[in-house]
């Protein structure tokens, strides 16, 4: 019985990690910013910024957590006036990222304080807080300790996620240069548009 129960627990975790890195892994504003650091700035402050992003992602686990049961009884009408509210922040958010990709680029090479700036991004962030919202509301487990499990895995997952582009991006350095970056920018923000049609039309 006991095995048996391991083995589930070690699913649900398993499913929260696959989940988080399905989450975190689409380039996003925040995982732009956080390549244009390591490509520009090396090592130390990539890993600040990305310490920056973990800590905001796991605060906004933790409260989704908290107000799990809540979350999972909302109202439709609720539900759907999130959705319209996420949805359009999202649009306008992919619209900036194609119109002004070397702005944002410039903005990012004056950055000071990566670890600070970056969480109070992310916690700002239409899309972080898009595909959060849409977790909670749709795949978090309905049993409290799976839940707690879940959330594990989704840690683990930003965790690993973000501290790698950190890494990677030191380590590339000059060969990323403002061509490529202003190009995944606007791949990002097509993306980020999709995103926020697609919260539009669910409402």
């Amino acid at each position: 019985m006991r095995s048996i129960t391991v083995h589930s627990e070690s699913m649900i975790l398993a499913l929260g990690f696959l989940t988080g890195l399905a989450l975190v892994a689409p380039v996003g504003p925040i995982s732009l910013a956080l390549i244009g650091i390591g490509t520009t700035n090396g090592r130390r402050p990539a890993a600040s910024a990305a310490s920056g992003v973990i800590a905001a992602d796991v605060l906004i686990v933790v409260a989704m957590l908290v107000g799990a049961s809540a979350l999972l009884t909302l109202p439709d009408n609720i539900v759907a006036a999130v959705r319209i509210v996420l949805g359009t922040s999202l649009i306008a958010v992919g619209v900036g990222l194609v119109a002004k990709a070397r702005t944002a680029l410039a903005v990012v090479s004056t950055i000071r304080r990566p670890g600070r700036t970056l969480f109070a991004a992310t916690l700002a962030n239409p899309s972080t807080i898009a595909v959060w919202a849409g977790l909670a509301t749709t795949a978090l487990p309905s049993d409290r300790v799976e839940q707690l499990i879940f959330g594990a895995g989704l840690i683990a997952a930003t965790t690993m996620w973000h501290y790698g582009v950190a890494g990677a991006s030191a380590a590339l350095g000059q060969r990323i240069n403002d061509s490529m970056l202003v190009k995944l920018s606007t791949a990002a923000g097509f993306f980020v548009i999709a995103l926020g049609a697609t919260a539009l039309l669910s409402a």
